[in-house]
């Protein structure tokens, strides 16, 4: 049975929430993960004057909008940047719910929920590599063996029937989209005389392919070479860049991800019917 589109008032605040909290748990991995430390141990704390922080104080969004955006006890600001995270994966969360809504209750619990912890991921790489200018093995990498993982025991998710034709196609497509963006940094690298752009990024595009299927995840590469050039000359030309200073790659990628994920089918529909007419 499909979603009652009647009810979505009911479900998505809900899942806004729910997006709220995982967004403190990705803060938790954007700042520990870099630096080598466990995600489970020590509890939250301030990294200021080390003082525990209290569940009531740690309500995603809300303790910073209590507190004004300070320690409960030392008073020294808190970054900004925590609840923004928050905030986008309450919006990731929706959108892809939202997206997903055609579905059966059951398949649309399940797609989304295959597809909220990869682009989850994507965010906190995101952020990761805009900071450190590194993707974590465990997200390209593991992006890559989860993608052809999800695909070859729930099919259903690049729309197939069997568990070998999930694995097929998510193993193929992986391999199409690794080995074409690694195509497009040799020869990048041979034009500039210097490294056009770090393997994580080739590896993260194979992951790209495991989780959309060759077609979306081609697009993704695409999509996410126009968001940068779209950065890289509104920085130019607003003076925040110079043309030959290092912009990470990553968070372009993944939001060509994100938005062939949202919106890549209508774009590939819509290039076939207006260049084969």
């Amino acid at each position: 049975m499909l979603l009652n589109l009647k009810m979505d008032f009911l479900y998505y605040p809900i899942i806004f929430i729910y997006g709220l909290a995982f967004g403190s748990f990705f803060n938790v991995c954007i700042f520990r993960i870099p630096k080598g430390l466990s995600l489970v141990f020590p509890a939250s704390h301030c990294p200021n004057c080390k003082n525990l922080i209290p569940w009531y104080h740690n309500i995603p969004l809300f303790s910073y909008l209590f507190l004004k955006g300070r320690c409960a006890k030392c008073r020294i600001m808190i970054s900004p940047v925590y609840p923004v995270i928050e905030i986008l994966t309450g919006i990731i969360a929706v959108l892809i719910f939202w997206h997903l809504r055609h579905l059966s209750f059951s398949d649309w619990i399940i797609r989304s929920g295959i597809y909220f912890v990869f682009f989850g991921s994507l965010l906190i790489l995101s952020v990761i590599d805009i900071r450190y200018f590194i993707i974590p093995d465990r997200f390209s990498i593991g992006g890559m063996v989860l993608g052809v993982a999800a695909a070859t025991l729930y099919p259903s998710l690049l729309g197939f029937h069997t568990a070998e034709e999930g694995f097929i196609h998510s193993l193929v497509s992986c391999g199409i989209c690794f080995f074409v963006l690694n195509g497009i940094r040799v020869l990048g690298s041979a034009a500039y005389k210097r490294e056009a752009m770090g393997f994580g990024d080739i590896k993260l595009a194979g992951a790209f392919g495991a989780f959309l299927g060759w077609k979306l995840g081609l697009l993704s590469i695409f999509l996410g070479a126009m968001w940068g050039s779209v950065f890289g000359i509104a920085a130019i030309v607003f003076s925040f860049q110079k043309l030959r200073s290092e912009i990470p790659f990553g968070p372009f990628l993944s939001l060509g991800a994100f938005t062939s994920f949202l919106f890549g089918n209508d774009i590939l529909h819509w290039y076939g019917l207006r260049f084969m007419m």
